[in-house]
């Protein structure tokens, strides 16, 4: 990568007829977001009116318009396949970011070359607080470089497909930014009406079946306690 990488960040944002949360959370991104970064929207066949609203609103960058739904990891490296930088932002659609540094603070942990991955802290819809995951996240383009691209079999539930890779390498190590602003209306990306997400059948079908068709049990239930202690560890060191 070259010294021009170095300069900005990406920001890859998926939208899946998600009107009524796609627009404030582009507004909010647009508004304050400092420095140089490229939005990149892609944009799932949405039927609702916010696809039309993409086209015009003026504040994306590169818009990727599909004419069908290609799942939220395929979306995501389209939009890497896309990016110019060699930090990646991703943020879901549900999202409002309501802090004008959010960048800066995230941007001080990659100074540490070890760290690979910044999860930002997330306002939920109880009032709580959480890191947010792929939710709220910048990242190394170099991680997906060492250990592939997102998996676009999974529809979603590929969070635990990355986790499962990251956690074979040592190279790298996850930061958590814990003084954002930043506001996640979890589960609307997945299901508009709100609904938990967990009993759709994609879902079950993406985040059990597959998953385990890639790797046994123990391996699965060993990382994935690993990356969940770990965060929720670093959560409860502040009391939420």
């Amino acid at each position: 990568m070259n010294d021009e990488e170095l300069l900005g960040v990406d920001i890859v944002i998926l939208n899946c007829d998600n009107k009524g949360y796609i627009e404030k959370c582009l507004e909010s991104v647009q508004k304050n977001t400092a420095g140089r970064f490229n939005l990149i929207v892609i944009d799932q066949n949405s039927t609702d009116g916010s696809r039309e609203w993409l086209k015009s609103c003026g504040y994306v960058n590169h818009l990727i318009l599909n004419d069908r739904n290609v799942g939220a990891w395929e979306g995501r490296n389209q939009g890497i396949r896309a990016s110019k930088y060699r930090w990646i932002a991703f943020f879901d659609s549900d999202t409002e970011v309501n802090d004008p540094v959010w960048l800066d603070k995230m941007w001080n942990y990659t100074h540490d070359s070890k760290v690979g991955m910044i999860e930002s802290r997330v306002k939920i819809h109880n009032g709580s607080y959480m890191f947010g995951g792929f939710a709220a996240c910048l990242m190394n383009k170099q991680i997906l470089i060492d250990i592939g691209m997102f998996d676009h079999h999974f529809k979603i539930g590929g969070d635990m497909d990355f986790w499962c890779k990251f956690a074979w390498s040592d190279k790298w190590r996850v930061a958590f930014c814990d003084d954002t602003d930043i506001i996640h209306h979890c589960g609307k990306t997945i299901n508009r009406e709100g609904a938990d997400a967990s009993k759709t059948s994609d879902h079950k079908f993406y985040r059990e079946k597959l998953f385990k068709y890639k790797y046994g049990e123990k391996f699965i239930e060993d990382t994935m306690s690993k990356i969940s202690s770990l965060r929720e560890a670093e959560q409860a060191k502040r009391g939420w």
